[in-house]
């Protein structure tokens, strides 16, 4: 009787081992972030959050997780949380130009246009010809849109040419006029419908 108690006391040790490591299904930091990019490829942005914010919690190093979780929540429309998390991520590589994409992105759309100019601008200063590894259809395009809106919103007029025109070199306009701004303004705005993210 002494015998089998012992070996249920060992059983119910082992069990309880194995719930407090997941058990058998239980996945690691590094897979939960390969699980986050495939439910990020298939669109399902909340569960790719969850997947990179999980991994956050294992491995609070893993600058793909933050990589992750940033470009989710800018997907769900969840700004200053994507910020957060890029923010986070930059804290542990500022060289990552995905993370700098990203916050370029995120902050244009919260209209901090000085702090998009920086991050997009690093990003292609680094590579002109970038594109994001998760989602090609964003790419130096998106970004040079996204400049040409950055400097009109401060009225850099100059700068904001300058950048629709490696897009569409034949524009001209003379942005020294309210005229050449307004036409600069729809081209930017036609930019956007083509390229823009």
């Amino acid at each position: 009787m002494n015998k089998y108690n012992g070996w249920f006391i060992l059983l119910i040790l082992l069990l309880s081992a194995g719930c407090q490591n997941g058990g058998g299904g239980g996945e690691t930091a590094d897979q939960l972030v390969k699980d986050g990019w495939t439910a990020y490829a298939s669109k399902s942005y909340r569960a790719a959050a969850n997947d990179f914010n999980q991994a956050i919690s294992m491995n609070g190093s893993l600058t793909d997780a933050y990589n992750g979780a940033g470009w989710s929540y800018a997907q769900l429309s969840v700004l200053d949380t994507s910020v957060i998390k890029f923010t986070a991520g930059r804290a542990h590589d500022s060289t990552v130009t995905e993370i700098n994409a990203g916050l370029g992105i995120v902050d244009n759309a919260l209209k901090s246009y000085a702090q998009s100019i920086q991050s997009a601008g690093s990003v292609l200063q680094k590579n002109p010809a970038w594109t994001f590894s998760r989602d090609n259809s964003v790419n130096w395009c998106d970004l040079q849109v996204l400049l040409a809106e950055d400097f009109y919103a401060l009225s850099m007029y100059d700068s904001s040419l300058t950048h629709v025109k490696t897009l569409n070199a034949s524009f001209t306009a003379d942005v020294s006029t309210f005229a050449g701004q307004k036409l600069l303004s729809q081209e930017i705005e036609l930019l956007r419908a083509m390229y823009g993210s």
